[in-house]
């Protein structure tokens, strides 16, 4: 399989376009989690892509818009940047580009958003959720896109959303919001049905400090240095990079570990820490 190749929106002047001659075939949002509702969609536009000889890319952004738009309460992401151009890469997505979301490509309208794709993607096929909205305050949405489609000659698929029977037995969306209240509640057993993969915390870029004792080590990361959405307080069964066993507590500020033999383990090496 070829390596996915991952572009900068702020670098869109600089590219060789000649890889985009094909025409593409393109998915637009935060893309948080990249959950079963998320996969569904994706999944479209990869098979869509293979029928028609067409190159499949995703634009996302550097942090999910709630995480800008409603900074106040929310409580992290569900994958940091570099888990998600993993996760895009396994699907088999050809390309991706990370927009960094500030003023000038707040302001920017659908229609101009939209030209641009045509322009410098050769965009021939667009795929995206029911409810997706874009340019300057949301303004754009299903229909104002499927007009300037048709307008243009390029096809599209809007899906609907994707639903999971909760608890109390009723039919409810699947959400990045679900999963990340679910994760802040503590029941990473749900996280992880809506995922359809483990909950994994990245924990390459925190700041970790490990205390060793006669027989034993423990691991302490700074809560406050984790970019994602932290479980509840509470004591939890995991796994190291090393697939080890590991005990994992989360107090108010920090997050300790300890499996017994963590004076075997370089703090550089960690990458991250699976909920079992």
């Amino acid at each position: 399989m070829e390596l996915m190749k991952v572009f900068y929106w702020d670098d869109i002047n600089t590219w060789d376009r000649d890889f985009f001659n094909k025409g593409t075939g393109i998915s637009v949002g935060s893309f948080d989690g990249i959950h079963k509702g998320h996969k569904v969609l994706l999944n479209n536009l990869i098979n869509n892509c293979k029928e028609n000889n067409l190159i499949s890319g995703v634009i996302t952004f550097t942090k999910p818009l709630p995480s800008i738009k409603h900074s106040g309460d929310y409580a992290g992401d569900i994958l940091t940047i570099e888990q998600k151009l993993n996760v895009l890469s396994s699907m088999g997505i050809d390309f991706t580009v990370i927009v960094e979301f500030n003023q000038d490509f707040a302001r920017m309208s659908g229609q101009e958003f939209f030209s641009k794709l045509i322009d410098v993607f050769n965009l021939k096929f667009l795929a995206e959720g029911i409810d997706f909205k874009c340019g300057y305050k949301g303004s754009t949405g299903h229909l104002e896109i499927m007009e300037f489609c048709k307008s243009n000659n390029i096809k599209y698929h809007f899906e609907g959303p994707v639903y999971f029977t909760n608890s109390e037995g009723t039919q409810e969306r699947i959400s990045s919001s679900i999963i990340r209240k679910c994760i802040a509640m503590g029941d990473i057993k749900t996280a992880e049905m809506l995922l359809g993969r483990k909950f994994v915390l990245d924990v390459s870029k925190c700041n970790i400090y490990i205390e060793n004792n006669n027989s034993s080590s423990t691991l302490f990361i700074e809560k406050n240095s984790v970019a994602q959405v932290c479980p509840s307080i509470g004591e939890y069964e995991g796994t190291l990079p090393d697939n080890t066993e590991c005990n994992i507590k989360i107090t108010e500020d920090k997050i300790v570990i300890n499996n017994g033999n963590l004076s075997v383990i370089d703090k550089d090496s960690l990458l991250n820490i699976s909920f079992i």
